[in-house]
């Protein structure tokens, strides 16, 4: 996916006219950075409502939901797919610019190119692709096709956008509040797994906290890193929480937010976060101890970290797995709260964190999305949301869900000796 999205004035614009084609490649190079991380928030961000999307097979795909469900629904067919830049041609057209770009499909070992042309238009402030027609057939996007096409027919024949298995995550508005230019933020969403089940929903809780990052919480993007699935193996993970530590500053903050599976060690009850590359029967050697990840947070400079995690470790099903025979229920010891990490847990030890209805990603996840991006938690209406507050709204709602679906989940706060809930402003000058 390719097109262009300046936030530029004309004035600057006309500067950049006579090195448009370095420009623009900068921005395609950002947009497959984009594709590769499976990012589909991010992607359609570049769309008009209205858009046209032509394949190469001359599927016409017509306005962003459309498009984003079949962008969901390629990424479904192939989930390593990735791509990279080889050319890139801008020329200024009448309100805006056509893109004619060539890209380096690769998935599954085979590789094959594909040619896009990208018309562009000034809306809103921003330029958007308003149609993007793919001029070359590429064996790979054929592939998916045929296997899109079996999804559909799973789903009864429904058209990609009421066959999607997730509502657009680009559908929540969030509001604006203060930026928080010392803040940084790791976000993980594993929901396809190379040797675990799929832990549903992840993907969506993982985009929708990173535009909430972005809107809300005012995290620069610089300071954003969103690690998906395939790209969140153990070593990814590891080195994510290497960059925030080399780069949050002193007196900054950490916002460190996981959506998958957890996993208990049978023996002895420790929970451990399961990376894309783990396995539940290895958990000590494929796996990342939560107590570890809070120790490596609580090594940095921040000033505070809140860690929001949804997950369980139970063993007990949702997002908790354990190796095939063992006993599905394990007495889980409590995570022992680090000095400046706040723990926000989507179930205590002997529960299960489940999903929202209709399948709109994390039970827990959804409810902090909501009552952050949306002001809902600003119990007493000053413009900032504590901890305290976020804590408070999202549990009983979620404990009340959850019943509905015949389960117990309570999520949990956890708080290092000192540091006071009321006092921790999750966000603040929000814009209602």
């Amino acid at each position: 996916m390719t097109g262009l999205r300046f936030a530029a004035t004309g004035a600057l614009l006309l500067a950049l006219a006579g090195c448009v084609n370095m420009v623009a490649r900068s921005i395609a190079d950002g947009r497959a950075a984009e594709f590769n991380r499976h990012d589909v928030a991010a992607l359609m961000s570049q769309y008009s409502s209205d858009a046209v999307l032509v394949t190469s097979d001359g599927q016409r795909i017509e306005g962003k939901p459309a498009i984003e469900a079949y962008v969901r629904a390629m990424f479904a067919a192939f989930p390593d797919l990735h791509m990279e830049v080889v050319d890139v041609d801008t020329a200024a057209i009448d309100g805006g610019y056509r893109t004619v770009a060539g890209f380096k499909f690769v998935a599954e070992g085979k590789s094959s190119r594909l040619d896009m042309v990208s018309l562009t238009r000034g809306e809103d402030g921003g330029y958007f692709t308003y149609q993007q027609t793919w001029n070359s057939t590429s064996p790979l996007l054929a592939e998916a096709t045929r296997r899109i096409a079996a999804q559909r027919s799973a789903a009864g024949g429904m058209p990609p956008s009421a066959a999607a298995p997730v509502p657009p995550a680009a559908a929540t508005k969030f509001l604006a509040a203060q930026p928080q230019p010392a803040a940084y933020a790791l976000i993980v969403g594993i929901e396809r797994y190379r040797d675990a089940p799929a832990a549903i929903g992840a993907r969506r809780d993982a985009e929708r906290f990173a535009e909430l990052a972005k809107t809300t919480l005012g995290v620069r993007p610089d300071n954003l890193r969103v690690v998906i699935d395939d790209r969140a193996t153990h070593g990814d993970i590891k080195k994510s929480l290497d960059w925030l530590k080399a780069n949050v500053p002193s007196n900054g903050r950490i916002y460190f937010f996981y959506s998958g599976h957890g996993a208990p060690d049978a023996a002895q009850g420790t929970p451990y976060l399961l990376p894309y590359d783990g396995d539940a029967k290895f958990v000590d050697q494929t796996a990342m101890p939560l107590a570890e990840v809070m120790q490596t947070l609580g090594a940095s400079r921040a000033k505070e970290v809140l860690a929001v995690v949804d997950s369980c470790f139970s063993g007990a099903g949702g997002r908790s797995v354990l190796p095939e025979g063992a006993r599905p229920l394990v007495k889980v010891r409590e995570a022992v709260p680090v000095a400046h990490v706040t723990l926000f847990s989507a179930a205590s030890g002997a529960e299960i964190s489940g999903p929202a209805e209709g399948n709109d990603g994390g039970l827990f996840s959804k409810y902090v999305a909501e009552g952050i991006g949306t002001g809902a938690a600003d119990i007493d209406g000053d413009g900032t949301i504590t901890l305290r507050e976020l804590a408070d709204w999202v549990g009983p709602r979620v404990a009340r869900e959850a019943k509905r679906a015949n389960r117990d989940q309570n999520p949990g706060l956890s708080a290092p000796a000192g540091d006071d809930p009321k006092a921790f402003a999750v966000a603040y000058g929000l814009v209602k």
